[in-house]
């Protein structure tokens, strides 16, 4: 985890936009998205009153 944002710099280099849903408490909070999305030059959208849920699995149909 020390390491995963090292590679945000280079992200720069296309353009990015950073979703930060206010209820997420699993990604870190609004100060580590915003943080995050400065170093890769993302926009950034706030999802107020939001839960993002991102599926982490690979589901079979």
């Amino acid at each position: 985890m020390r390491d995963f944002g090292t590679g945000l710099p280079r992200a720069a280099v296309k353009p990015g936009l950073a979703l930060i849903a206010t209820e997420d408490s699993y990604c870190g909070g609004e100060t580590l998205a915003r943080r995050s999305a400065e170093r890769a030059q993302a926009k950034v959208a706030v999802l107020e009153g939001s839960l993002v849920d991102v599926p982490t699995a690979k589901t079979r149909s």
